[in-house]
């Protein structure tokens, strides 16, 4: 005869393997991340705690045309840069290296690729985590719309958990590339006035959604 109490605690470890595998970055997780697994990144200062982020994420930052959203990736990039290997990949066609001479991006672990579409992006992506090339990878899709194929997603998703890695989306406003459950942080930015720049929490699962701040323009 089996135990009730041994039963239940089978059924509960069973469903806490099956969790963690589907979601490894889940709060059932009992281990505390690292120090050395979080990343210090000035302009989300105002809404994560620690004033850190942790790997394993994917992150959108999506706006309208104008509205000051590349500069704002351009300020990530510069923080990451300071310590790991940054590669940026332009699907646009649209980079332009003089933009970001003057904000003190560390060009010894900055790399720039570009792809020929979206999906190769995320195949891209995958190999570079998995590869531990990059501890962090940008994909500007600019106005893309068509959804990624989940499966390319979840791989490139898992070698980001895997690896301690992180991937930055920077996307149209009405964007809908990703299923919001693969996204740990969505910020939209929107353009206050010509000095300012308003950042609002539009999903998470690090911090309060809702939440804003304002930063200056440059």
């Amino acid at each position: 005869m089996i135990n009730k109490s041994n039963e239940r605690h089978i059924i509960i470890s069973d469903l806490r393997k099956l969790l963690n595998e589907k979601w490894p970055d889940t709060t059932l997780n009992p281990k505390a991340p690292s120090c050395k697994n979080r990343l210090k990144i000035s302009v989300l200062n105002s809404f994560i705690p620690n004033q850190s982020l942790l790997y394993g994420q994917i992150i959108e930052i999506t706006g309208k045309l104008g509205s000051g959203r590349t500069s704002i990736v351009w300020k990530i990039i510069r923080d990451i840069s300071e310590n790991e290997n940054i590669v940026y990949i332009d699907t646009t066609e649209l980079f332009f290296p003089p933009a970001i001479m003057n904000i003190g991006v560390n060009y010894e672990n900055f790399f720039f690729a570009q792809s020929e579409d979206l999906s190769r992006a995320v195949l891209n992506t995958e190999l570079i985590l998995r590869k531990r090339i990059a501890k962090a990878v940008v994909i500007d899709t600019m106005d893309e719309c068509k959804m990624i194929a989940p499966a390319l997603l979840h791989r490139m998703r898992l070698q980001a958990i895997n690896s301690n890695g992180m991937v930055i989306f920077l996307t149209g406003l009405n964007s809908s590339i990703l299923p919001s459950s693969t996204v740990g942080l969505k910020l939209r930015i929107e353009k206050k006035n010509e000095v300012k720049q308003r950042l609002i929490v539009v999903k998470s699962r690090l911090c309060r959604e809702g939440m804003e701040a304002e930063l200056n323009n440059g």
